[in-house]
């Protein structure tokens, strides 16, 4: 028996609505495939998305350029350049990795983006001054270093250096740090520094800036070395007796307490993490 044409023309569409959908699907997932990889995750903590094909990171997991790296409230991720340098995206943060141009020996050039929340960047193998640090009111010239930078909801930036140089500028001025544990911070019209990290009270200061507490959290060769911090103010006579730092806030090499199990930590993690 001959079919209708009526019946026809319903498997016609049928299959053309599963082709479109097929080439859709194909489409969203050559995104990251058609893309330059940069890095790849190390560790993850809950909830980190990358924002090619919207997928949640793994441990070993690829990240590209032109792709923001956001992690939710009680979470971040840990990533590794491919020239070694290493990246902290904090709790409720968003960071795009973009402009990169790749070189004889790591980066040429590469732009990393913050519009909000906590970002910690420690460099690697790149040629010194190949990065910039842009955030929504300055710009952050890095001069082979370690830093902390904190954006807030208007915007308003706070950097830490903890080794090497940087430069922080507003659209109207530029201040350079070099000394460890030194601030700048950075308006929409100004950019000034404030007093160092471990001058002030310690409580308020772990609330301000949550990456200086517990850094046991992160893999060694991911913390920042905030022990120089509270020795510079135990010798600076304007400063009051501080406290001793507590265990874990050691950076790289200053402490010598076991790499915390990632499943004791509440980490999703690969079998070689």
């Amino acid at each position: 028996m001959l079919k209708s044409s009526r019946s026809i023309m319903r498997h016609r569409s049928f299959g053309m609505i599963v082709s479109a959908i097929s080439v859709l699907m194909l489409t969203c997932s050559g995104a990251a495939a058609q893309s330059t990889q940069v890095g790849q995750s190390v560790r993850v903590q809950n909830v980190v998305t990358g924002s090619l094909d919207n997928r949640r990171l793994a441990p070993q997991d690829p990240v590209f350029a032109s792709e923001s790296v956001s992690a939710e409230i009680n979470s971040h991720g840990e990533l590794r350049l491919n020239d070694n340098s290493r990246i902290v995206v904090g709790e409720n943060s968003v960071v795009r990795l973009d402009d990169f141009v790749v070189g004889s020996n790591g980066f040429q050039r590469g732009t990393i983006e913050v519009a909000k929340g906590a970002f910690r960047f420690i460099t690697g193998n790149s040629p010194k001054g190949a990065f910039t640090v842009k955030t929504p009111v300055s710009t952050i010239g890095v001069r082979g270093t370690v830093f902390d930078v904190y954006v807030n909801a208007l915007g308003i930036t706070q950097v830490i250096l903890f080794k090497g140089e940087i430069e922080a500028c507003s659209s109207s001025n530029c201040v350079v740090v070099n000394r460890p544990c030194d601030i700048a911070e950075i308006t929409s019209s100004e950019a000034h520094e404030l007093p160092y990290l471990r001058s002030g009270d310690r409580a308020a200061e772990d609330s301000d800036y949550t990456l200086t507490s517990r850094q046991n959290r992160f893999r060694t060769g991911w913390r920042a070395p905030v022990l120089a911090c509270a020795i510079r103010a135990a010798f600076d006579p304007n400063v009051g007796v501080q406290p001793t730092p507590p265990h874990g806030n050691e950076g790289p090499g200053e402490g010598r307490e076991p790499e915390p199990e990632p499943e004791k930590m509440g980490y999703t993690c690969g079998i070689n993490c």
